[in-house]
């Protein structure tokens, strides 16, 4: 098991030792930043797991669900999974501000329809899992907030991804998610979409 830590100052890295987890230290320059880090580490090392799970570690997600957001992807069904909190299993009281619920209804349904995916129900969830070819060849450009954007546009346009239901409970601290972080969120989607748009006419004319 290899867990990052983004520069946290609680007793991530201690706890993650103490279980026998291998340590990646990030930069805490943002979750963005640290994905991509660590996307060039496992690039330049050589790992038999097939699977990696992202999950915010403020105890909102339940690690317990875990088998169920990788399933798809030891199956062969999947090369990513969403874990949504949105999607026949309701929040636990207090787990969700209503501007996180309304932004995060919009910018769903701004994906349903760039992307034409119905089943999209939580592109902002913070519990995704990833085959190893995703993680070593997506084109990871996020630096912070717009990580969850970039990762569903990459999933969305080239590869195969499938939604799982999860639970989501009240985190533990405070969250550093604002209402200007939200208004940029759909910025963010429509930059992917756009970028992504432009990549594909280079591709047709080379």
């Amino acid at each position: 098991m290899i867990v990052i830590d983004g520069n946290s100052s609680d007793r991530t890295c201690v706890i993650a030792e103490n279980h026998g987890a291998e340590l990646f230290k990030g930069e805490g320059k943002g979750k963005g930043h640290d994905l991509k880090m660590f996307q060039k580490y496992v690039q330049n090392r050589k790992y038999d797991s097939n699977v990696f799970v992202m999950l915010d570690g403020d105890m909102s997600y339940h690690p317990e669900e875990l088998p169920n957001l990788v399933r798809p992807i030891k199956d062969n069904k999947a090369d990513v999974v969403i874990g949504s909190r949105f999607d026949k299993i309701k929040p636990e009281p207090g787990s969700t501000r209503s501007f996180n619920k309304f932004g995060n209804y919009l910018l769903t349904r701004m994906a349903r329809f760039l992307y034409q995916r119905n089943d999209v129900t939580d592109i902002t969830s913070g519990y995704w899992a990833f085959s190893k070819d995703f993680l070593m060849n997506a084109n990871l450009t996020a630096e912070g907030w717009d990580l969850e954007t970039n990762l569903f546009t990459n999933a969305a346009k080239d590869y195969h991804f499938e939604v799982v239901p999860i639970k989501y409970r009240p985190r533990e601290g405070y969250s550093k998610c604002s209402l200007l972080h939200a208004y940029r969120f759909p910025i963010y989607l429509f930059k992917y979409f756009a970028t992504g748009l432009l990549k594909g006419k280079d591709n047709e004319r080379t």
